[in-house]
This record gives structure tokens, sequence and C-alpha cells, in this order.
């Protein structure tokens, strides 16, 4: 006896239970269509809320695209008009993104006691009807397939405008792809609706997907006009980047026209002096528009030209080169900024400074000390690179890619990928631009140049690529070609922003002399008026400056060649040559004078770079057989909150 009864109240709880499932009592579907094809849809949602999922409400999702008859896929509209609990207005709000429409339904400061709720969500939407050759079609998923809930009955009506006789009907229930068909359905007497009613009850994630087939011409079918609202609908996104970039490009070629038009280039004549005995790292200064690369090809002519001046001495150490100062010389006075704090760093460390990586911290506070006197003695006094503009710029581009987003109902998916391009945006503007402004910078420029412009284009590729196809799929071309368009354009305009001031053009005039001069056969430099000869004063006098501008080699090999035929006349400067007083390497020969020399002078650049610290560190339609649970437009699923 006490068994039956424990097996009884078992039974009454297990009972009590399942009542007490949260679930969809009850969903019904009014769809009216208008003239032009779009639809009036009010869903009635009776739901058993328990406090599990249904707290404060339910929330409704609509795709928002769908595939129309010749297979392609299309963004729908989606308005809510009202929403109701239990006929009294209720709070909702709806997030979307280009994929989907949530219609949040509740007060989220407000929790619901247990019991039964009539929900009623009146919307609209459009480009829904399905044009064929000889008719016209709306297939409708009822419920949608994503319900995390039960449906105990779904019913649905769709009615045609005026004059509309429905033909043909079909339904289908269950999961998503389900042929199944637990319904019936009825069309009334004028032909003009027709009424579905599931047969059983559906389970989560299963749904009401109903049809009509109707005659041609009830409905217009989407004329040019049409069409191209509709695009510009759908493709928001890219209609807001394709102007933002139009827009960026603007401001570009405003602020190019208004300060980074460069001064027009003078006569240029070829001479063998610095224009206004401007000093070595000065001359690299200018030449590559600052301190470009570390700056370390100024820092070189500048020790260079301290050698030649007598104040300091190059050693070879095995493999490593060493700075000395030179004891017993007169304390330079009025020396170039940039020469100056050279001799205080290497005075501050004794008086000698070892190019290797054991004495890195050291050459990194003396490159700091240089950098730091050029640029508060020179910045903008020559060149100024407008970076206000450029930053105004990348600000507006930024701005461009937060417009995309916010305008353009993107998935998360994809705002997380704009916010990664945004940021690529940035990075490959700097990498890109310091590229280009180090193209110049002789073969190991060009390397680095290319290097980087290739390094940052492959990981642009490589990481989002295959993001890009995943998630774009058709938009690819347009989106991601515009995400690269914005990001080319901020590089190019990086580099073409700066311009010369006047001083700094005739400055440039005469260093490009210069240039012209040491690039000169002998014979050629001989036949200019006033031109002095090749002699070891001439060439160590220049020899500073043609580092600075990246023409050691050339200039080397020039004085070599004199040197032979030189000492094969007899000429005793030829003759009585033996090297450089300022330089204690290799035992001297006149004919490999430019391997070694020339070995030190273009070495040493990369000696000191080399010697920083590591750094730490479905096609037819139903009436067609085609068709399934799931299809169609509407659609969509819920739950609650």
């Amino acid at each position: 006896m006490r068994r039956a009864a424990a097996l009884l109240a078992i039974f009454v709880f297990l009972g009590t239970s399942a009542l007490a499932q949260e679930r969809i009592l009850a969903f019904d579907s009014q769809v009216d269509m208008a003239d032009d094809g779009s639809l009036a849809v009010t869903e009635t949602i009776r739901v058993r809320a328990e406090g599990r999922d249904i707290r404060r409400g339910i929330y409704r999702d609509f795709p928002l695209q769908f595939e129309d008859a010749a297979g392609r896929m299309r963004t729908v509209g989606f308005d809510v008009r009202s929403v109701t609990r239990d006929g009294k207005p209720e709070p909702f709000r709806v997030e979307r993104n280009r994929k989907v429409a949530r219609v949040y339904v509740g007060d989220a400061g407000v929790f619901l006691a247990p019991g039964v709720y009539e929900y009623r969500i009146a919307y609209s939407t459009d480009r829904q009807v399905r044009f064929f050759e000889d008719h016209d079609e709306l297939f409708w998923n009822v419920t949608g397939n994503a319900w995390m809930f039960p449906i105990d009955r779904a019913t649905a009506t769709i009615t045609l405008p005026q004059g509309g006789r429905i033909g043909d009907t079909v339904s289908f229930t269950g999961a998503y792809g389900s042929r199944d068909n637990n319904a019936v359905s009825s069309i009334s007497d004028d032909r003009r609706s027709a009424t579905f009613a599931t047969t059983g009850p559906l389970g989560p994630r299963e749904g009401l997907t109903v049809g009509v087939r109707f005659a041609k011409g009830l409905i217009a079918e989407p004329d040019q006009a049409d069409e191209m609202r509709y695009w510009l609908r759908e493709n928001r996104d890219l209609v807001v980047l394709g102007a933002g970039l139009l827009l960026v490009l603007a401001y570009y070629l405003f602020a190019w026209s208004r300060v980074g038009r460069d001064l027009p280039a003078g006569v240029i004549v070829p001479r063998w002096d610095p224009p206004e005995g401007i000093s070595p790292a000065l001359t690299s200064y200018i030449d590559r528009k600052g301190l470009s690369g570390g700056g370390w090809g100024a820092i070189a002519s500048a020790i260079l030209s301290l050698a030649v001046k007598g104040h300091v001495r190059l050693e070879d150490v095995g493999k490593k080169t060493v700075i000395v100062m030179e004891k017993g010389a007169p304390p330079p006075l009025r020396l170039p900024v940039g020469e100056a704090a050279l001799v205080k760093a290497i005075g501050r460390n004794g008086g000698r400074l070892e190019l290797s990586r054991a004495d890195g911290p050291k050459v990194k506070a003396m490159q700091a000390s240089f950098s730091h006197a050029m640029e508060r003695e020179h910045r903008n006094a020559f060149y100024i690179r407008n970076l206000g503009w450029v930053i105004g710029g990348l600000v507006l581009s930024i701005l461009v890619l937060v417009a995309t987003v916010v305008f353009g109902n993107l998935a998360e998916e994809e705002i997380a990928l704009m916010v990664f391009l945004g940021i690529a945006c940035v990075v490959a503007t700097v990498v890109i631009g310091n590229a280009a402004r180090n193209f110049s910078a002789g073969l190991a420029g060009k390397i680095n140049a290319v290097l980087a412009s290739g390094l940052i284009l492959l990981m642009l590729t490589s990481m989002g690529g295959g993001i890009l196809s995943t998630i774009l799929e058709d938009r690819l071309p347009l989106l991601g070609g515009g995400l690269l368009a914005l990001a080319v354009l901020n590089g190019v305009f990086y580099v073409l922003m700066g311009a010369p001031t006047p001083l700094g053009r005739r400055m440039m005039d005469g260093i490009e002399g210069l240039k012209t001069y040491i690039r000169l056969a002998e014979a050629d430099r001989m036949n200019l008026k006033g031109a002095p000869s090749m002699s070891p004063e001439h060439y160590e006098g220049l020899l500073p400056y043609a580092v600075a501008l990246r023409l050691e080699k050339p200039w080397t090999s020039a004085f070599q060649a004199w040197l032979m035929s030189a000492a094969a006349a007899g000429t005793a400067a030829a003759v009585g040559y033996h090297g450089p007083n300022w330089y204690g390497g290799h035992a001297f020969s006149a004919d490999r004078f430019s391997e070694s020399i020339g070995g030190v002078t273009s070495g040493l650049e990369s000696s000191l770079a080399a010697s920083m610290p590591a750094p730490k560190s479905s096609g037819s339609g139903f009436s067609g057989g085609g068709g399934f649970s799931g299809g169609g437009g509407g659609g969509g699923g819920g739950g609650g909150w």
C-alpha cells in the first residue's frame, strides 16, 4: 500500500513537472500581403514561463537573408510595428546585423512570475515573394526552426491582396530539411486566403513552413529602380566604405595641395663642396629627409668627418671596429651639433667605443644623444612631414571604418574583422610609408623596403584572406578591395605629405649638385671649370659626404683609379700616400685600397646598427517538388531571456 502511494506520488510529480515545462502553447501567424508584395505579419505567441529560460520575456529571431527563385541571396526588410503582452504594450528592443534581427520582448529590470503569457509581435517585411516563369509564390517559414521550446500547436493564415486567387498550397513540418507534412490546410471560398494548422506538437528546433502559389501579374516584379534601391539597402557597408574612401582621398588631395606640394627643383649644377658648408651628418639628414633607418647613415658620416679632422681614429680589432679619441689632439672647437654630441658620448666612455654587442648599450646611448641633438637643431628647418595632416587622415579613415560597421548591419565576426583590418590599416600605413621613404637608401634600403612591404602584405593576405573569403563570400572583392585601398591610400600620402621648406629645397638642389660631381667620371670632373684635381686631401675631404649620400663606393673607386695611375706616373702625392692616417687596419695596398677602405666606410653604418643590444623580449519552387521545413522566407526562432 505504501509502495503504491509512493509510486502514485512520483507519477503525480513527474506529471506536474511535465505540465510546468516552459513551452509555446500556441503560435499563430497572420500574414497579409499588400499590392506591392510587402507583408504585414502579426504573430501571437502564447507561452508558459517558469522563470528558467523565460525570466523577463521572450526573444524572436528573424532572418534578414533568404534565397530567391534564381538561387541568389537577398536581403529583406524588417520593421517592428508593435509588441504587446496580454494585450498591453510591452517594451522591446531590436538588435540586428546583416544576417538576422533579434527582437527582445520585455523589460530587463522586470522579472515575470511563473504563468501563461500571450505575446503579439506585429512587423512588416518585403522581398519575400518568389517570381517564376509561369507563376509566383510565397514560401513562408511560419515559426522558424530554431526555437528552444516545444510548440504545442502552430497555425497560420496567408491573405493575398484584393483580386488575388490562391492556386495551390503546401506545408512541411519538423526539423530543418524535413519534408514531413503533419499539418492540414484549407483555402477560403474566394481563394484569397489559406489557413494552415499542425496536427501534432512540434519539438524544440522543429517548425511549420507553408506556401501558396498564385498567378503572375498580381505582384509586380521589381524593376531596375527597385533593384537599385534594394542593392543600396543590402550593401550599405559598401556604399559607406566607398563614399568614405572618396572622402579620405579628397581630404588628402586638399591637404597635399595645401602643405604637401614640393617646391620646384632649381637648376642642378655639379659642385665639389657641400652647400653652405653644411656637415656630412646634416647632408644625410636633408637627403634622407630625417634620421631614417635609425640615423645610422648620418652617424657614420659624422664619425668619418671627425676622423678626417683628426679628432678620432678608427681601428680594426679582429672583426670589430673601435672608435678611439686621438690623444694629444687639440680640443675640438665649434663642431656641428651632431659631431659634438658624438665627441661627448665617446669621451664619456673613456675615449674608446667598440662597435660590438658588448658595447651595445653605449652605442645606443650615443645614438640617442646624436638624434636628440640633430632633431633639436634641425627639426622642420629643411623638411616638414606634416604628420598632423596624416594623423587627420588616419582618424578620418578610422571613422569611415566605424561608420561602415554602424550603418552596414555587419555580423559580429565581420565587426571583429573590421577592427582587425582597422589596426592593420594603421600598421600598414606606417610600415609601407617608411619602406617607401627608405626605398632610395641604396641596396640595403631597397632590400629592407621590399622585405617590409612584402611582409606586411603577406601578413594581411594570410591572416585576412581566409577570414575574408569565409565571412564575406561574394563581397570579398569589393569590401576587401576597399579596405586595402584605404590602407594603401594612407601609406601613399604618408610619404607624399612631407615637403621641403624653401631653405630645404635650396639645400637639396645643392646636395644634388654634389651627388652629380661624385658620380662623374674623372675626365668629366676635370672638364668642370675650377674643379680641384683629385688628391688624397680632396678624396678624404669628400669621403664623409659620399658616405652620407651612399656614394662611398664609386667615390673610393674613382680615387683608387687615380691613385694607381698617378703612382705609376711618379706623382709624389700618390707615391707617398700610405692610406688615411685616421684608419688603422690592414696593410695599405693601392690596388686593394677600394676594397679595404670601401669596406670600412660602407660597413661602418651596418656595424653601428649591428652593435645595438638585442631587444627583450534551393532553386525550384514548392510546386515543382522543391521545399522543406525551414525553407523560404521568414523563419528564425527564438527563446527566453
